[in-house]
């Protein structure tokens, strides 16, 4: 059901179409497809299934949780978690096949404590290094020594990763920097030990010339939205779109006010149009007086505040009809007309990212032109 025709419209056409150009762009890498916090509300199974029918078959994740949904779902491949899990986990990770990231030492005793003896060998475990994010990751001069009692004590090691802290800032000395000491540490373990997966570039480093890595973790990109503030990717389109409907017409004259708090006042009089989207809904409440939507191709400022369930907007300029029940696109295309994510991030200063992996779950994702 969806009673107020409100939902995320999300292109698994242009999703494959993006990952098909990516996977020629870094060949002879491969691409780990990052499907966490629900493929940023896209919806984690159904991004899966198409990067598996593109031939992807590597996904990161945050949390064991998020695993567990694709594997419960068919997902074909193999699966990293990237983040914290209780230890007493350990053994059904390891039986559902799923990898694990290592990033501290004490985090191995807390494993070793709970894990099967006969699956310390099927564990399979990516290590992080930290280069210089210092929020999770073991510092390089410590990660010789875990390798080598890893090794001594019959785990798997599979792969070697770390985080750049920002591929996305043009001519960045302390990428360059984080780059140079992790290429140092790979050439240096891998003389030693062969290594499965190596990765550490991202959306914002995939498109350098200069990548050493096996394995490339695509996430902004392959939605179609652009990582890199001052290059824009015109090869890739966006994959999501959020359309509702106009819930109610109404006129007010000059000097009324519109909303909670009374932060809009009509400077002259006005036809407003109410959208059954809120807050809960993820759209951002500092949007206030500070957005639009596009009703029949024509960009229509908010007034007054965001509510939990619904916000209101100017239609005055509007010269055609307008009806109960007329498309509203939050953001996305109608007709000639656009309102891109990296605007309304602009708008409210934060991030396409945040923008839509907040959309909320009573948004219905409908997924269109699946081939």
């Amino acid at each position: 059901m969806n009673s107020r025709n409100t939902f995320l419209e999300i292109n698994l056409n242009n999703y494959v179409k993006n990952i098909s150009f990516f996977k020629e762009k870094i060949f002879p890498r491969k691409i780990i497809s990052v499907v966490k916090a629900d493929a940023y509300g896209h919806g984690a199974v159904e991004i899966s299934k198409a990067a598996n029918n593109s031939g992807v078959y590597n996904f990161v994740v945050a949390f064991f949780e998020e695993a567990i949904e694709l594997k419960d779902n068919g997902i074909v491949g193999e699966i990293l978690i990237l983040n914290y899990f209780n230890p007493k986990y350990i053994n059904e990770i390891v039986d559902r096949g799923i990898s694990v990231t290592l990033f501290s030492e004490s985090q191995l005793k807390e494993w070793t404590s709970f894990l099967k003896e006969e699956n310390k060998q099927l564990l399979k475990i990516h290590l992080n290094i930290d280069t210089g994010m210092n929020v999770l990751g073991i510092k390089i001069d410590e990660a010789y020594e875990i390798i080598e009692n890893l090794y001594e004590n019959g785990y798997c090691l599979e792969g070697i990763y770390s985080h750049y802290t920002n591929a996305d800032i043009i001519d960045s000395k302390f990428y360059k920097k984080q780059k140079e000491e992790f290429s140092a540490f790979v050439e240096k373990v891998s003389s030693k030990h062969s290594m499965k997966y190596i990765h550490i570039s991202n959306s914002a480093a995939s498109i350098s010339n200069n990548i050493d890595e096996n394995y490339v973790r695509l996430g902004i990109y392959s939605y179609g939205l652009q990582a890199i503030p001052e290059i824009f990717l015109g090869e890739i389109n966006p994959v999501m779109s959020f359309k509702s409907i106009i819930s109610d017409l109404k006129k007010i004259k000059k000097s009324d006010t519109v909303g909670y708090g009374r932060t809009f006042t009509a400077r002259r009089s006005m036809n407003l149009a109410s959208i059954p989207v809120g807050y809960a809904d993820g759209y951002d409440r500092k949007f206030s007086n500070n957005g639009d939507v596009l009703i029949k191709g024509k960009k229509c400022p908010i007034v007054g505040r965001i509510c939990m369930d619904q916000f209101v907007v100017n239609i005055s300029d509007i010269n055609e009809k307008v009806s109960i029940g007329d498309e509203v696109v939050l953001f996305g295309n109608q007709k000639n007309e656009e309102i891109k994510v990296e605007n309304l991030a602009e708008r409210i200063n934060t991030l396409n990212y945040e923008i839509i992996s907040r959309i909320s779950k009573r948004v219905e994702r409908r997924y269109i032109n699946i081939k």
